[in-house]
């Protein structure tokens, strides 16, 4: 990234190594007589400089915590469209990382055909790290979480995020709210406002986000959508 912003070459890595050993579990990914297995790799891609990375980069955090907030419904043809929204709103070398934040989505929700769909869209550089033992079994069969303490998609319930107490944010959200009523012609109920509000304001809470920038229209009507199947199930 620092080479890519700076307009310069890549300058070489070197790794020192103080240990090198296997552990009795690991045996089996080495060879006979202790020479490890060939590994086939393809190398990445180099890093376009234009559109600039830091930009991609502050696009991918937002994209993933508004995924984070929305993953349990993230399935079927609200997927397909996380999916046309990475389309649109990243350079193809940075869309392959907004595809493997959406991957490991579908296998948390045991979600194989939003799986298959994602694996397909990946380069051969990434798709080693996807093989189909990963696969969902079938759709909606939750997937056991992989038990590693700290990982995104490993917990049983999202972390709760304290909300930061800001009149400008909530004035933004309210305005938000009025104008989606002016374009629908109607009210919102009082129990979908305060779902909306509730994810805009802890996203705003999580990323620390200008507000000018951070929620939009669309952002708006996407969090009401999802508010509105949560009180759908809910009811039913």
């Amino acid at each position: 990234v620092v080479a890519a912003e700076a307009g310069l070459p890549l300058g070489e890595m070197l790794h020192f190594a103080g240990s090198m050993h296997a552990f009795q579990n690991n045996l089996e990914s080495w060879g006979e007589g202790g020479k490890p297995k060939a590994i086939s790799t393809t190398a990445m891609e180099p890093m376009p400089r234009t559109p600039k990375p830091l930009l991609q980069i502050t696009e991918l955090i937002i994209f993933e915590a508004e995924m984070r907030h929305a993953s349990a419904s993230l399935r079927g043809a609200q997927a397909q469209t996380w999916i046309e929204r990475a389309q649109r709103s990243f350079d193809p070398y940075w869309q392959q990382f907004a595809f493997i934040l959406l991957i490991a989505v579908a296998e948390k929700n045991g979600d194989a055909e939003t799986w298959d769909a994602l694996r397909s869209l990946l380069r051969a550089a990434y798709t080693p790290f996807f093989p189909e033992s990963k696969r969902p079994i079938s759709a909606g069969l939750k997937v056991e979480a992989s038990g590693i303490t700290g990982d995104l998609f490993s917990f049983d319930e999202p972390p709760t995020i304290t909300p930061v107490y800001s009149p400008a944010a909530k004035a933004k959200v309210l305005s938000l709210a009025q104008a989606y009523e002016k374009r629908a012609g109607s009210r919102l109920r009082i129990e979908e406002f305060s779902a909306v509000e509730d994810v805009l304001l802890n996203r705003i809470a999580a990323r620390g986000l200008n507000l000018e920038s951070s929620i939009s229209e669309s952002d708006f009507d996407d969090a009401l959508e999802n508010a509105r199947d949560a009180i759908r199930k809910g009811d039913d």
